[in-house]
């Protein structure tokens, strides 16, 4: 585990659906984006995400999350940064 120092930055984040999920139904998907200055996913969760999005008042797609990136996972390389 990687532990930030105070003051430090945090390492990077990768959210999986479950934790997207969450912050959407409790309709407090703001409180998720104003606890971390960057957090990724990747393509598959946001589709995952995007499928319920009418059950959540608060998410019109997770593309428009600007604190949010979407990380590509197009290459061996790219799943492999996964593992790490």
């Amino acid at each position: 585990m990687t532990m930030a120092r105070p003051g430090e930055p945090l390492p990077p984040l990768v959210a999986d659906a479950m934790v997207i999920h969450h912050f959407a139904k409790a309709d407090r998907i703001d409180v998720l984006g104003a606890s971390v200055s960057t957090l990724s996913t990747t393509h598959i969760v946001a589709r995952e995400v995007d499928k319920y999005r009418s059950e959540y008042p608060s998410l019109r797609s997770i593309a428009d999350l600007e604190w949010l990136s979407i990380l590509p996972q197009d290459t061996d390389e790219e799943l492999i940064s996964f593992e790490q």
